[in-house]
This record gives structure tokens, C-alpha cells and sequence, in this order.
């Protein structure tokens, strides 16, 4: 893994799947439903960006700290705590609700 400065076209390796799936009809397509067969993947060593790659579709591998899988930290996104006189609110945990 290369260290770069910054993300530079002439920089991007690519992995390519030799053979991909034809390109399903994307009319009325659901959202999160058809996937490309890549992935574009940075990976972030020593506080330095590495080289960019595309390549094949996969899971991801990440630490049990990784701050998504904490449900403090994603499960009120979008939403406002404050106190008034001792009492604790919240506010826009109704729409909050309704985007999920």
C-alpha cells in the first residue's frame, strides 16, 4: 500500500471482474436493490490516504470499534437533546423515525 497525497486518476489501480453480469433494465428500480460488481476502496493507514482501488465486489473486514457499530452513536443520529427547567427534550426524533 502506497501513501498519496491526493486522489489523482493516473494513481487509481484497477481489479476488474472478468466477466460481469449484463446490466439489468433500471426502470422502476428500487433503491439499494441492483449493485455494480465493484467497489471503489481507500484505504486510510498511518493518518495518509493509500492508493485508490476498484475491484471486485466483496465484504468489508472492520474493527469491533469502529464507530457505526456502536449503537450510542448512529441510533439518534439527526436527533437534538436540551434541557429546559430540569426536564430533559428531544425534537426530531418523530421525522427521525420516519426516514429510517
Amino acid at each position: 500500500m502506497t501513501s498519496v497525497i491526493s486522489f489523482k486518476a493516473h494513481d487509481l489501480q484497477k481489479e476488474l471482474v472478468p466477466n460481469p453480469p449484463p446490466l439489468p433494465s433500471l426502470r422502476d428500480v428500487p433503491f439499494g436493490t441492483i449493485f455494480s460488481p465493484h467497489m471503489l476502496t481507500i484505504a486510510f493507514t498511518n493518518g495518509k490516504w493509500c492508493t485508490p482501488k476498484i475491484e471486485p465486489f466483496h465484504n468489508l473486514s472492520l474493527p469491533p470499534q469502529t464507530s457505526c457499530l456502536h449503537y450510542g452513536t448512529t441510533c439518534f443520529e439527526g436527533m437534538k437533546a436540551y434541557i429546559d427547567f430540569s426536564e430533559l427534550n428531544s425534537t426530531m426524533d418523530d421525522k427521525n423515525i420516519d426516514n429510517k
